[in-house]
Formats: C-alpha cells, sequence, structure tokens
C-alpha cells in the first residue's frame, strides 16, 4: 500500500516477515511435541498390540529428542561461524544469526517438551 501511494517500498518488511515466519514455525514446532501433533505413523501404531504402545511411544519420543539435540548442535555451529564472520541480513542490516537463532531454540524447546512428555509417561505407569 505504501509503495502504491508514496512511491517508496519498505525494503525491510518482506525480510522482517520471512525472519518471523520462521521463528514462529520452530517456536510452533515445540507446541506440535506437547499436544503430540507431529507425524506418527498411526496404522502400523494401530496394528500393534496394547502392551507395545506406550513402549512405541516412549522409543519415538526419544528419537524425536536425539534429533533435535542433532541439529542444535550443528545449528550452533552454523551460527558460530557467522558471528565470526560477522555476516549480516540483506535488508535490516541485522547480524544473521539473529534469524538462524530460531533453529536452535526451536530444537532446545522441543528437546525439553520431549523430556517432560518421558518424565508424566513414567508417573502415568
Amino acid at each position: 500500500m505504501v509503495r502504491y501511494l508514496t512511491t517508496l517500498s519498505l525494503v525491510w518488511a518482506e525480510e522482517l516477515a520471512r525472519y518471523c515466519m520462521v521463528w514462529i514455525g520452530f517456536l510452533g514446532a515445540s507446541l506440535g511435541i506437547q499436544q503430540n501433533a507431529h507425524i506418527g505413523v498411526e496404522a502400523f501404531v494401530s496394528r500393534l498390540p496394547d502392551k507395545w504402545k506406550p513402549h512405541l511411544q516412549v522409543f519415538r519420543t526419544g528419537v524425536i529428542i536425539l534429533f533435535n539435540l542433532l541439529i542444535l548442535i550443528f545449528s550452533l555451529q552454523i551460527i558460530w561461524s557467522q558471528i565470526q564472520t560477522g555476516q549480516v541480513s540483506p535488508a535490516l542490516q541485522i547480524p544473521i544469526s539473529f534469524a538462524y537463532a530460531a533453529i536452535p531454540v526451536g530444537m532446545l524447546l522441543m528437546s525439553l517438551r520431549g523430556i517432560q512428555k518421558l518424565k508424566f509417561k513414567k508417573q502415568d505407569t
């Protein structure tokens, strides 16, 4: 709208919107762990005997935690190299590591949610 009325464009707006969307996505993924909304193979699980289903849930949560921790470690390495090179975003001119920080923050939160699920699972049994 601003571009059509004033012939000015906000070059930083699209970049900011993209970074906000990435942050929301990674933060929302942790909510998905809490509500057990992530992808599961229900056709396989439904065919298992009832006594195996809790064990499979613990195994699945453990794999998710392990994956998240690996991505956390690798993303921290990438962010560290971005900090060392002083890389900044094209339009906003902020350190690009702020945008990429969504990955380790999201992975850490998902891991914590997974650990919470494992703790509650043990108390339920």
